[in-house]
């Protein structure tokens, strides 16, 4: 009996060290995902920590309106380019503070404000993004 007690404390000893090393971290990373948005919609997007308590967020966004669409603002950020047709995208990046530190979650609401070239009217594009801080 006294022989298993012994391996039985080595082999505890043992999982507590690897745990604590982090090798059983099952968490990982939080897989990236969106809802809401409409007619300007996300193509691929990341959010990246930029220091202490800041990240900044870069989005692509397809135009799936059907037609040429301008003024392309992400929460009154500028994208570029400003003009595109229906099917190609444009790049949106904005400063996100506060904000997890690498690896931490973010859920953020943004709206996407546009102008369609041919009639000049604004319209608006509104989701949220979330995922794990890279």
């Amino acid at each position: 009996m006294m022989t298993y007690s012994w391996a039985i404390l080595i082999v505890i000893i043992v999982t507590f060290a690897v745990w604590q090393m982090g090798l059983f971290d099952l968490g990982g990373k939080e897989m990236p995902g969106y809802s809401g948005f409409s007619v300007v919609v996300p193509a691929d997007w990341e959010m990246t920590s930029t220091g202490p308590s800041q990240c900044t967020l870069s989005a692509q966004f397809a135009n799936a309106a059907g037609e040429e669409i301008d003024t392309i603002a992400m929460d009154g950020f500028s994208c570029s380019p400003n003009n595109i047709l229906a099917g190609e995208r444009a790049v949106c990046s904005k400063t996100v503070d506060p904000c997890s530190d690498s690896g931490g979650h973010y859920d953020e609401d943004v709206i996407v404000t546009y102008t369609r070239t041919e009639t000049g009217e604004n319209f608006q594009s509104a989701g949220t993004f979330w995922g794990s801080v890279g």
